[in-house]
């Protein structure tokens, strides 16, 4: 599959005014009309007390993004392209975060997001 990148903070017009989890870390197009969402973790699992919550609520942040139509105004050529999301993360989810994961790969799927979790190592 072939993306033409786009890097940018989608969800923020006053960068610095918004938390790190309300903003989106990168979107690309591919070729064929389709979305790609990343989301970017490079801290190890469990290293911080709010990790958990900050990785819901920007999980959260990207499904509101995709579900309330943000995306699809925005890149209306390909609004009707299917969408991936994408953690990318310093290493492979383990307890309570393979827990969030699977359920956000579960709920997302619902609505025909493809969810995964993508680490370094």
């Amino acid at each position: 599959m072939v993306f033409r990148w786009c890097v940018r903070q989608v969800m923020a017009e006053n960068v610095v005014s918004r938390p790190p989890t309300q903003t989106i870390d990168l979107v690309a197009q591919d070729v064929d009309g389709g979305h790609l969402l990343v989301m970017v973790e490079d801290r190890r699992c469990g290293v911080d007390l709010n990790q958990e919550s900050q990785l819901r609520e920007k999980i959260n942040t990207y499904a509101g993004y995709v579900l309330d139509g943000r995306l699809a105004r925005r890149d209306t050529e390909t609004a009707d392209g299917p969408v991936r999301t994408q953690l990318d993360c310093a290493e492979t989810p383990s307890g309570r975060f393979t827990r969030i994961t699977d359920h956000a790969a579960k709920q997302l799927a619902a609505h025909g997001i493809d969810f995964q979790a993508n680490p370094a190592g």
